[in-house]
Parts: C-alpha cells; structure tokens; sequence
C-alpha cells in the first residue's frame, strides 16, 4: 500500500513539474514587475554600498591632505623664522631649494628673491608616488629688511 501511494505521489509531481515547466516555456521576456523589482533590489543593495566606499576613499584622502597641510604649515614656518643675516645671508635665499623626507612625505621648500621681496613655496609630495602633483602647495612672500 505504501509502495503504491509513493508511486502515485511521484506521478502527481511528476505531471504537476511537466506542467509548470510548459508554462514558463511559453512565456517571452520579463514582465514590468520583475523587471522593476530586480532594479529596485540592485539598487537597494548597491546604492548604500557605493555611497559607503566613496565616504570611505574620501576620509583617507582628506587626513592624508589634513596630515600633509600641516607639515606644510610647520616647514613653512621654521623657514619663515630663520632671522636672515644672522644664519643665511639673503644671496643665500636665492634661489634656494631643500628637500627633506618626513614619515610618507617629502618636503620641497624653495625661495626666490626679489628685490627685498622673499618668495617661499612649500610642496609636500608621496614619498611613493614622487612624479605626482604635490598634495599641498604653500606660498608667501615677505618683505626683507636690510
């Protein structure tokens, strides 16, 4: 008696696979409301994802910038405080070009002079990635006082 139940129980599902399949043969295509349900799950799966990885690439970015600014500031600084004629002379300030490496970074410091004017520039590249623009540029210029 089992037996039998289970065979008919095959052939019931058997006949009811056969026709669920020749249903989906027959149709062509996506309806509007699985297409439109597909985009809204992609959607509701990519778009935070996407929103998150561009916050996330853009936090590294600015305290790398942030990080790089301030030792801008500092080189910039000590530069600006060196009392000329008493460590460097003025002819010294010309043209004057030092380059130092900080932790990841390299500092450029650079000064023209011109008439008592002093132009400083301070760049601070990727000790890696050295050929790329620099990451912070600082300019002054201060009047000298013979």
């Amino acid at each position: 008696m089992l037996i039998r139940n289970n065979k008919l129980v095959i052939s019931l599902f058997k006949q009811l696979f056969m026709e669920s399949t020749s249903l989906f043969n027959d149709s062509k295509g996506y309806t509007l409301v699985e297409t439109t349900v597909a985009l809204s799950l992609f959607l509701v799966i990519l778009l935070p994802l996407s929103v998150s990885m561009i916050r996330f690439m853009q936090s590294n970015l600015n305290m790398e910038r942030a990080e790089a600014l301030h030792l801008a500031h500092y080189h910039m600084n000590m530069f600006i405080s060196i009392k000329i004629n008493d460590i460097i002379t003025i002819s010294d300030m010309n043209d004057y070009i030092k380059e130092e490496e900080c932790d990841r970074y390299t500092v450029r410091i650079t000064s023209n002079v011109s008439g008592r004017i002093v132009l400083i520039n301070v760049f601070v590249f990727q000790i890696n990635n050295p050929a790329s623009p620099p990451l912070v540029t600082l300019k002054t210029a201060r009047i000298h006082d013979y």
